[in-house]
């Protein structure tokens, strides 16, 4: 497997990832996330957004949102 494969493998697995946590999204922990996923469009800024700033600071994908929701407060 190639650099760039495993590159697509680590964002396909980080998008399941953040589709499981967004499927139990608690309105009162992450009221920004939860509104936002209400549509497609916004759904796919939340994935991108949680991607980037997971891999960007090393972090899980729980902690990434947790984080982009208290930055968006």
């Amino acid at each position: 497997m190639n650099h760039k494969d495993a590159q697509r493998d680590q964002v396909k697995q980080l998008r399941l990832l953040i589709r499981r946590e967004l499927q139990s999204c608690n309105p009162s922990a992450t009221p920004n996330f939860c509104e936002m996923i209400k549509t497609q469009s916004g759904y796919k800024k939340a994935e991108s957004m949680t991607i980037s700033y997971a891999i960007t600071n090393g972090v899980g994908v729980g902690a990434a949102i947790a984080q982009l929701e208290s930055e968006m407060e």
